[in-house]
């Protein structure tokens, strides 16, 4: 992930991106069963980058991020 990509997050956010992305690329070159969880580490992801969201990415949960 580049350096401009990181800007606005935390330490502890940085490193979760870090893990999510090691975690999409191990799905990515395994098999095509875990569709459902690459989706969900990808929208995972997007929340974490997105600082524009009014809900901080550390506070999201099952029932606040609709």
């Amino acid at each position: 992930m580049q350096a401009s990509q990181f800007t606005g997050l935390s330490d502890n956010d940085r490193e979760i991106v870090a893990l999510l992305e090691t975690a999409l690329e191990k799905l990515r070159s395994g098999t095509a069963t875990r569709k459902r969880v690459r989706g969900h580490l990808e929208s995972a992801l997007k929340c974490l980058r997105d600082t524009r969201e009014s809900i901080p990415p550390s506070e999201l949960n099952s029932a606040n991020d609709g």
